[in-house]
């Protein structure tokens, strides 16, 4: 994502100001640059930012307030209420304004989309600022950057009408548990979340019930509390039926063994137990830490039978593997993907 117009200069403790509008009276101070964005929880303490150890590193911007109180509720309330700063501007007719950690070019873009009409007069900013946009399939972590700071600026309607339709086929994410795609996957539910996209809530929500490996979080983002509640009850809902119907199988297996045949019985037991074990199910956690639904269903169907070719099984029963007890007709249906329209929203501005 480039910034057209606007050299960044990459020097770690004193860049040129950035000059968003030629005739400025309010400098933006972005200190702290390209602090890390929502870390995963394992390394969030470990994070470092770009900035070298020790270096005081900030980007100044020149700005108008004009356009940034045209555009954005939270620069009105600084520049027009009692705070300092808007006393200040109203005394001195310029301020400076500080803020951190906002992504370096996702920040310089937001800037340019406040003023985009002193900026290109009559001509259409949808095909100038198009390129300078983030995509939707290929680049969900800029895209999520620049909703975070839209929300927090409250200027999501400027940053809608440039994606107001969603796309039509979903972005495929591979389901690895807990890793980097996990992340992406709750940026996704974020954007969706932010533009109201009903189908890439659906499926994201799903993926991420479906993969997580322990209680699930925002990662920093802005999501409502009552969406992540509902993300770990749809989690642990699932894994609770799906215990339940193993355990059904182990206690029977355990009382009531349908095969007189000391091999079929220590075989069926012990595959079922050690399952369930390295899948950390005996015993199980109250919040399942260390097992997904995805996870689970994959140990399960790729786990083989040692059955001897020359049994028969005295009752006339199958002889369930986990594998098989997975492909069962009675076995609990999975939580599906959560709806949008469920969740109150608050107006975009």
């Amino acid at each position: 994502m480039e910034l057209a117009g606007m050299e960044l200069d990459n020097g770690p403790a004193t860049r040129r100001p950035l000059i968003i509008h030629p005739n400025s009276d309010v400098t933006i101070i972005l200190k702290n640059p390209n602090a890390p964005f929502a870390p995963l929880l394992a390394n969030a303490d470990t994070a470092s930012t770009s900035a070298a150890p020790g270096a005081s590193d900030e980007v100044r911007f020149l700005v108008s307030a004009k356009d940034l109180k045209y555009c954005s509720p939270f620069f009105r309330n600084a520049l027009d209420n009692n705070w300092k700063e808007a006393v200040e501007y109203r005394k001195n007719g310029s301020v400076e304004l500080t803020t951190e950690g906002w992504d370096l070019e996702t920040f310089g873009l937001l800037m340019r989309l406040f003023h985009w009409k002193r900026t290109y007069g009559a001509e259409d900013p949808l095909l100038i600022l198009r390129p300078s946009l983030p995509h939707t399939d290929t680049q969900i972590e800029p895209m999520a950057k620049l909703v975070v700071l839209a929300d927090y600026y409250q200027c999501l309607a400027l940053i809608k009408s440039f994606y107001a339709v969603e796309p039509e086929k979903v972005v495929t994410v591979d389901l690895d548990a807990d890793g980097p795609e996990q992340r992406i996957q709750k940026m996704y539910l974020f954007v969706a979340w932010a533009f109201n996209w009903p189908t890439y809530f659906r499926a994201f929500s799903w993926n991420i019930m479906h993969t997580a490996n322990g209680p699930i979080t925002a990662l920093g983002l802005p999501l409502p509390a009552e969406i992540i509640d509902e993300l770990n009850r749809g989690r642990k809902l699932t894994l609770r039926r799906m215990t339940a119907y193993l355990k059904k199988h182990y206690n029977s297996y355990r009382e009531r063994l349908p095969c007189e045949d000391t091999w079929c019985q220590s075989t069926r037991l012990g595959l079922l137990t050690l399952f369930m074990q390295r899948n950390h199910l005996l015993p199980s956690t109250a919040d399942f830490r260390g097992v997904s639904v995805y996870s689970l269903k994959e140990a399960a169907l790729s786990m083989k039978s040692f059955r001897r070719k020359s049994h028969v099984c005295a009752r006339n029963r199958p002889n369930l593997t986990p594998k098989q007890i997975f492909l069962q007709d009675d076995f609990p249906d999975l939580v599906q993907g959560l709806e949008i329209a469920q969740f109150e929203r608050r107006d975009v501005e």
